[in-house]
């Protein structure tokens, strides 16, 4: 997702520390920034974006 051009939107389950390490990783290896969003209506959707 970072290094793709435009923007990025997926579509998952709960985050893990795992994947929370890797996000915090990549945004200082590449300076994209993620937005994360947890919907409220639903336990376990997140969204994650990336520009």
């Amino acid at each position: 997702m970072a290094l793709a051009k435009g923007h990025s939107k997926i579509r998952c389950g709960p985050l893990s520390d795992r994947t929370k390490t890797a996000i915090y990783v990549v945004e200082h290896l590449t300076n994209v920034k993620f937005k994360i969003t947890e919907i409220p209506s639903s336990n376990s959707t997140t969204i994650i974006e990336c520009e």
